[in-house]
C-alpha cells in the first residue's frame, strides 16, 4: 500500500548515474606565459577554457600546444586566430598552416579520440541496458504483491 512511498525515498534506485559537468581538458594552450586548459582539437582548428582579457576575437597569437592523454600525446608550435570567445569563457583558434606531419599527428589523435569516445559511449549504453534489466526483474517480483486489506 505504501510502495509509493518508499519509492519515493529511495534515491539508490532511482538516482540518474552523474554525467560529467563539462567536457575534461586533453591538454594546454600555451600563450606567452599563460596556459589555457585545451578542451577539443582538431587538425584544423582547437577549443580551449578560461579566456582572459588578454584574448580578443581575431587577434593573431604564436602558440604552443601540449596535447596529453590516453589518445596521444605531442607538443607542437604554430600561429593561430581567435574565431570565438563564449560566454563560458572558452575560446577557438584555427590553426595557419600547420606542417604536413602535424596534421597527419593530429588526424590520426582526432579518429583515435573518436575511437574512445565511441567505446564509451557503447559502454554506458551496456550499463543502462543491464540497470534496466535489472530493474524489470525487481519490478516483476513487486506486481503481484499489491492486495487489498480488509
Amino acid at each position: 500500500m505504501f510502495d509509493w512511498l518508499k519509492d519515493l525515498f529511495d534515491h539508490k534506485k532511482k538516482s540518474a548515474p552523474k554525467k560529467p559537468s563539462g567536457p575534461t581538458a586533453c591538454g594546454q594552450i600555451k600563450v606567452d606565459s599563460r596556459d589555457y586548459p585545451l578542451i577539443n582539437i582538431t587538425p584544423k582548428a582547437f577549443v580551449a577554457g578560461d579566456a582572459d582579457d588578454n584574448l580578443i576575437k581575431d587577434q593573431n597569437l604564436s602558440i604552443s600546444v601540449v596535447v596529453d592523454d590516453s589518445c596521444g600525446k605531442f607538443t607542437f608550435n604554430c600561429r593561430c586566430t581567435i574565431v570565438r570567445i563564449d560566454s563560458n569563457r572558452r575560446f577557438a583558434g584555427a590553426f595557419a598552416l600547420l606542417p604536413p606531419e602535424v596534421e597527419q599527428v593530429l588526424n590520426q589523435y582526432t579518429k583515435n579520440r573518436a575511437a574512445q569516445e565511441a567505446r564509451q559511449a557503447q559502454q554506458a549504453q551496456r550499463i543502462q541496458a543491464a540497470r534496466k534489466a535489472q530493474d524489470a526483474k525487481g519490478n516483476k517480483g513487486s506486481k503481484g504483491s499489491k492486495g487489498k486489506r480488509s
